[in-house]
């Protein structure tokens, strides 16, 4: 057989493998993961779980679990694992440390004529609470703010939940 020195001594390693059947343990380190979009110890239990289900698979299923722990001062991860793992474990960071939605809001003063906005306010809250999207993001949903003279209320709404114009004006 022809191969560099490096290839043959894992070609050796994996005939070893294969006549004794067991895999030689696999060296642990450890991995910081730096965390940019959310908290580590919010992400934490979410990375975990994701992990868990990952290291029920086939290539994982004999190795040592991996360590992972939340460095919350610091916003990142200690994970203490194989090669393999810490792979895998950064595959799902990716996918859980991602930016929060943004849109653009829009603030809008509406001037009130025969109520004021703190007999107004409960009422158009509730009925936003009613008509609003269960998928929206609660960010970005509508806000109502009195303005302290009582004779206007400002909504900040997202540019894509902006109310049917045809509805009437507030009394």
């Amino acid at each position: 057989m022809t191969a560099s020195a490096d290839h043959l001594a894992k070609i050796e390693d994996i005939v070893k493998q294969l006549r004794t059947g067991k895999e030689e343990p696999q060296a642990r380190r450890l991995q910081i993961i730096k965390l940019t979009n959310v908290r580590a110890e919010t992400a934490l239990p979410n990375v975990q779980n994701l992990v868990n289900d990952k290291m029920s698979e086939r290539p994982f299923v004999d190795l040592q679990k991996p360590s992972l722990i939340a460095d919350s001062a610091n916003n990142r991860l200690l994970v203490t694992a194989t090669e393999s793992q810490i792979k895998e474990i950064q595959q799902i960071v990716k996918i859980i440390d991602v930016a929060p939605e943004r849109e653009a809001m829009e603030m809008r003063p509406i001037r009130l004529q025969a109520k004021t906005a703190a007999e107004i306010l409960p009422m158009v809250q509730q009925m936003l609470d009613q008509t609003k999207d269960p998928t929206m993001n609660p960010q970005m949903a509508p806000k109502l703010i009195a303005d302290p003279t009582g004779r206007h209320h400002r909504g900040r709404s997202a540019e894509r939940f902006r109310p049917n114009r045809s509805v009437g004006r507030a009394v």
